[in-house]
């Protein structure tokens, strides 16, 4: 009986978990996606600053 709830548990959180795992991938890629961006913004400004001085 204890097993037998114990694997639904299990069952239940192995969902839970393929579940989140999809949306955690897509908000990591959306972070470096971000991420490249802000070091492209960074590298355009320094050669903005480079060519006006």
């Amino acid at each position: 009986m204890i097993n037998a709830e114990t694997g639904m548990n299990y069952g239940r959180y192995g969902k839970i978990i393929a579940e989140t795992g999809p949306i955690i991938g897509i908000s990591g890629m959306i972070v470096k996606v971000s991420g490249m961006i802000v070091l492209n913004f960074d590298v355009i400004s320094l050669n903005v600053g480079r060519s006006s001085f």
